[in-house]
């Protein structure tokens, strides 16, 4: 999940930069294209990203990390890639993927909460590049027909660059029957 400083994360935001611009933010045309794989079997990379101006948890969206292919050999540099991960951490020993799933960390409890420390511990971290994320402005006085308070998506931009740059911690899960990996963040 993304990390936060006592503020709750956004639950949506946009990627909406087209895949050149999205590399340059990146700083890497490199793409991992087994990134994201179900148990159907299907991959996404360079070739299916798409802009989306409305993300929220468990879509998948390109992310920054450091690749290093054989970890053993301790002379190789890693290497930085874009590669797409859903939103939503599944813990490596989570029995199944939730439609519910972790969307955000606080910075005060992201070393002692077991979810995130292992990630942290074991250098799981990325970059999620977005174009915007939104936040929730609430009314105070205002209801909707169901008597819920009324409440007003805010778009928030950089004034000073095409992105905004936000930490997360990834994980990858494994499916108990067909060994299919998803790397969530």
């Amino acid at each position: 999940g993304g990390w936060c400083a006592c503020v709750r994360m956004c639950g949506r935001f946009a990627c909406g930069l087209a895949c050149d611009e999205l590399e340059e933010v990146a700083g890497t045309k490199t793409w991992v294209n087994e990134s994201v794989v179900k148990a159907t079997g299907e991959t996404r990379g360079r070739d299916t990203y798409a802009p989306n101006h409305n993300v929220r948890p468990t879509t998948a969206v390109p992310v920054v990390r450091m690749l290093q292919e054989h970890p053993q050999q301790h002379e190789q540099q890693p290497q930085k890639v874009l590669q797409m991960m859903r939103w939503g951490l599944v813990s490596q020993w989570a029995k199944e993927v939730s439609n519910y799933p972790l969307i955000n960390a606080c910075s005060e409890t992201v070393e002692v909460k077991p979810t995130f420390k292992h990630a942290l511990k074991g250098g799981c971290t990325a970059i999620v590049i977005a174009s915007a994320f939104y936040e929730w402005f609430h009314e105070p006085s205002a209801t909707d027909e169901k008597k819920r308070k009324k409440t007003t998506p805010v778009k928030i931009t950089s004034s000073e660059s095409l992105a905004i740059r936000m930490a997360a911690l990834y994980s990858t899960w494994t499916h108990p029957q067909s060994r299919a990996q998803l790397y969530s963040f």
